[in-house]
């Protein structure tokens, strides 16, 4: 999509687009009734309407830019659910914080960590190939 390489999310085989249009029977990466739960709508046929119409609208206004927070954050959903996720990752989660975004939280590591660790390799092994 925001890339050319395919015009519509139902023509990347392994899009979340997919999975919901075309449930699995067996080996499901989404828990459908629970999603359609948490979306207060009743079926998974009416889930399956509802998202069809927001990708069509969102591909209509031109809504397709990446939202980073989906990407780059190790969870995002309410307080709650974002703090029992920290909670559970136990030391694994130090140097992640939970940071309000919007209506909603992340817990995310700061990715100056990276940059200023690494600056300096990045600049040494980009001058050892240009010969």
């Amino acid at each position: 999509m925001r890339t050319g390489v395919v015009s519509h999310p139902s023509e990347w085989r392994w899009s979340g687009y997919n999975e919901i249009q075309n449930p699995k029977e067996r080996y499901a990466i989404i828990n459908y009734e629970r999603l359609a739960e948490l979306l207060g709508i009743e079926s998974l046929d009416i889930l399956k309407e509802v998202h069809r119409k927001w990708i069509q609208e969102s591909l209509q206004k031109d809504k397709m830019i990446r939202d980073e927070k989906w990407s780059q954050s190790i969870a995002v959903g309410n307080k709650k659910y974002v703090e029992t996720i920290k909670d559970q990752l136990g030391i694994r989660a130090i140097h992640r914080e939970i940071h309000e975004s919007g209506s909603s939280f992340e817990l995310s590591e700061d990715q100056t960590h990276y940059t200023a660790d690494f600056d300096t390799e990045i600049g040494r092994l980009s001058q050892k190939n240009l010969a």
